[in-house]
């Protein structure tokens, strides 16, 4: 579906109700550094093979479709439990969760966005009067 966004869009804004929500979770490469790691490092990969991260900018088109979209910020430190092991990882969670909130600078280097996009409701005149 990374190839196809804008008629996942387009299929979205057809299939949702005016106020509706939807949901969905994107690995994300938002950094040209950890890009250029992630190439270096062998690092297990959970994909298809026509699978890749996505970008800010990709996600952002979504508002062309008349939805308002937020992002939510995970794996950042938690990535490390890779290296010190999964004991330690609900930790490392909380601790992204607070320093995205202190630090939003640094959110380029967070690896998945929750992604809600919101599709705007129909305004009065918009809707058609009662007979």
């Amino acid at each position: 579906l990374h190839m196809i966004l804008d008629d996942v869009y387009v299929e979205i804004n057809r299939v949702l109700k005016p106020g509706g929500e939807v949901y969905f979770i994107e690995p994300v490469a938002n950094n040209h550094l950890l890009k250029k790691i992630r190439r270096k490092v062998p690092v297990e990969l959970v994909a298809t093979q026509d699978e890749r991260q996505l970008e800010y900018r990709e996600l952002e088109r979504v508002r062309q479709y008349g939805f308002s979209v937020t992002f939510r910020h995970f794996r950042f430190f938690e990535r490390l439990h890779r290296v010190i092991g999964d004991q330690r990882r609900l930790a490392l969670r909380r601790l992204d969760y607070h320093i995205e909130k202190v630090f939003p600078f640094l959110r380029p280097l967070y690896g998945i966005l929750l992604v809600t996009a919101h599709k705007a409701t129909q305004k009065a005149q918009d809707i058609p009067p009662l007979a």
